[in-house]
């Protein structure tokens, strides 16, 4: 994976692991004061392109940027 995120489906316990378009990875390592805001339009993003629901349903362990994985938080 180049760019995108891996975490834990909260039901289920089974690793997930989502690919980032260059906008929505924009929108997850936002540092601004818009950072909540744009999350939020990066999940839907991701919903609208995948079907998969991140807010609530996904725990974010890894951030993978450029091919490195780092912790999220």
């Amino acid at each position: 994976m180049e760019n995108g995120i891996k975490g834990t489906h909260l039901a289920t316990g089974q690793p997930v692991e989502i690919e980032l378009n260059d906008m929505e990875m924009n929108q997850a390592t936002d540092k601004s004061e818009f950072l909540n805001i744009l999350w939020s339009e990066m999940c839907k993003s991701v919903m609208r392109r995948t079907g998969i629901v991140i807010e609530g349903q996904i725990s974010i362990d890894w951030i993978v940027i450029k091919g490195v994985t780092k912790e999220f938080h």
